[in-house]
Formats: structure tokens, C-alpha cells, sequence
């Protein structure tokens, strides 16, 4: 028995659709729904929507693009230069263009130039190497238009100029590195011996006595922390020998006390109170009053503290009185 020509168009329909569906999950399976690639971006534009295939479509039209990802809630498209790894993220789908049989060889040949020279050109900056001109430039679109606009020969040839100059600089930065690590490693020694000497009691790596330890610090930190490291081991040393050394640790007595006479020092000075008030007990030296301090006991620190307060009340008195007698 036949079946109805209206029945078979019905199932032929369906077959149809379920072929367009099966082929649509085939488009979302080339893309990683919950997927979002970090780095490389070249180029970011707005889309807006949810719908993601524009941007796949930006990555398969633009010869530079090697992967994508669209971030849904802004409906923002950023294509790469690149194929970064792919971390989960519900913010994202993203995606690898597939690269077609017939590729362009020379786009593809100037795809890898521009990736390499901005690779250079970041590293130009990062080392400070100061190499200046177009062939340093760190705008991926630029230096792919003007490889486009070059013969291969030029282009070897400023690939090889390039690679000499990096190498060049790089062997420079090495050997101003050595020279800047050994230079920090006898200095951190040198204040260890110092802190050994007067008995600071500092200890802990940055006070260690091997050279080599603090040459694989310096090689491995930052610059400016080499810097602050020696600055904070000046700093300590100095609070030590201000102290007179023997201890890493601060008298809470002996720095109210040294306060106090920098302040009478001061007070003296202000009120112009004359040469009397100078010699070892009017001093600014706050490293003078705490050894003074720590080589005396309590009752001759109250009857320093008290002269020097009795003196500066007499230099006011004397004022006032010359103030009574003079009037106009």
C-alpha cells in the first residue's frame, strides 16, 4: 500500500530540518561554549547580541586572525593573533580558526613576521635597549601591512638585522646584570660584616655572608627590589650605630630620652638662647643622647633632663625681664 504523497513530504521536511539542527550543533561544537582565550588580542570591537558567529566570522575574514572570543554579556569580539589556551569561563564561547587548504602563503609568511617582530620589539623595551625605527614598532597591523608591502628578500633581511641587534643587546644586558649582581652581593657582605661587628644581631637571608646566595637574589628580583633591599640594610645599620651598636633592639627609654634632648636642643636654638647652650649636653645628634643614655643610669638621665630644662626656663626669664626693663 502506497503511502500518501502530503506524508512523504512531511517526512522528507522533517529530515530536512533535522539535518539543519544536526548541522548547527556542528557549527556550536567547532566553538567552546564556557571557554575564554587570554592574550593575544590585536582587534576589539563591539557586536552585541548573543549570537557569536559574527565574531567567528571577523576571525575567518581577517588573515591575521588565529583565534577568537566573544564575550556574550557585553557582546564584545576580540580576535587573536594567536592561539592562547583555552580556560573554562561562562562569560565566553571562543574559538580556532580553521585554516583553509589554500592559504595565502604570503599572508601566512607575514603573519609569523609581524608575531615575531612585536615579540622583539616588547622585548626592545623590557631590556632597554633603545633600538628605535619602524622594525621596533610593537603595532601588530602596522608591521603585517608593511611586511605586505615588502619583498621577501627585505624582509630577510630585516629579520636577520633585527635578530643580531636583540642578540646584541641581550649579551649587553647580561653581562650590566653580572656586573650590577656582584656589586649588590659585596655590598649586602660588607654590611653583614658591619652588622657582625657592632653587634646588631640582624639576621635572615639579606644578612647572609655568602656572596653567591645574594648574587641568585639579584639575578632573580627586580631592580628596584636590589635597591630597597640595600636601602632597608642601610637603614637598619643606621638605627644600630645611632644606638651605639650591641643590639638589634631598641631602649624605649633611651629613645624618649634622646627625643626629649633633640627637643631641648631645638627649644634652645629657637629662642636664640646664646653660646651657653652648646657642648656635649645641647646637641641634634639623637645617636649621641641614646649612647649617653644606655651609659648612664635613670637618676643622672632626670638630672640631664631637668639642667637642660632649668637652663632653657632662665634663657626665657631673662628674656622676659629684659622685656620689663626696656620699655618704650
Amino acid at each position: 500500500m502506497r503511502k500518501p504523497a502530503s506524508i512523504l513530504v512531511i517526512i522528507k521536511g522533517l529530515v530536512a530540518a533535522a539535518l539543519l539542527l544536526l548541522l548547527a550543533a556542528l557549527a556550536a561544537m567547532a566553538a567552546d561554549a564556557g571557554q575564554a582565550r587570554l592574550g593575544g588580542d590585536y582587534a576589539q570591537f563591539h557586536i552585541g547580541g548573543d549570537d557569536w558567529r559574527p565574531c567567528e566570522q571577523e576571525c575567518k575574514a581577517d588573515a591575521s586572525c588565529k583565534s577568537w572570543t566573544y564575550i556574550t554579556a557585553m557582546g564584545q569580539c576580540r580576535l587573536k593573533n594567536m592561539v592562547p589556551p583555552a580556560v573554562a569561563n561562562a562569560c565566553c564561547v571562543s574559538g580556532v580558526k580553521e585554516e583553509k587548504a589554500a592559504v595565502n602563503n604570503e599572508e601566512s609568511e607575514c603573519a609569523r613576521f609581524a608575531t615575531e617582530a612585536v615579540d622583539a620589539a616588547n622585548d626592545n623595551l623590557r631590556l632597554r635597549c633603545g633600538l628605535t625605527g619602524p622594525q621596533w614598532s610593537t603595532a601588530y597591523d602596522e608591521t603585517y601591512a608593511r611586511c605586505l608591502d615588502s619583498s621577501p628578500r627585505r624582509r630577510a633581511r630585516e629579520t636577520e638585522e633585527r635578530h643580531q641587534a636583540m642578540q646584541a643587546c641581550r649579551q649587553t644586558a647580561d653581562q650590566s646584570g653580572r656586573l650590577v649582581c656582584d656589586h649588590y652581593a659585596r655590598m649586602a657582605v660588607a654590611e653583614n660584616v658591619t652588622n657582625t661587628q657592632n653587634n646588631c644581631g640582624f639576621s635572615g637571608p639579606a644578612w647572609s655572608a655568602d656572596l653567591d646566595q645574594h648574587r641568585h637574589y639579584c639575578r632573580d628580583a627586580p631592580r628596584a627590589s636590589v635597591s630597597d633591599q640595600i636601602a632597608a640594610r642601610e637603614h637598619q645599620l643606621l638605627e644600630c650605630l645611632g644606638r651605639g651598636g650591641n643590639t638589634a633592639v631598641a631602649d624605649p627609654d633611651c629613645d624618649a630620652y634622646s627625643s626629649r634632648s633633640v627637643s631641648q636642643f631645638g627649644e634652645a636654638s629657637r629662642r636664640r638662647c646664646g653660646d651657653g647652650f652648646s657642648g656635649p649636653g645641647w646637641s641634634a645628634d639623637a645617636g649621641e643622647h641614646y649612647r649617653w643614655c644606655k651609659a648612664h643610669g635613670q637618676p643622672e638621665r632626670d638630672a640631664m633632663l631637668r639642667q637642660r630644662q632649668d637652663a632653657l626656663d632662665g634663657c626665657g626669664q631673662i628674656r622676659i625681664d629684659l622685656n620689663k626693663i626696656f620699655k618704650f
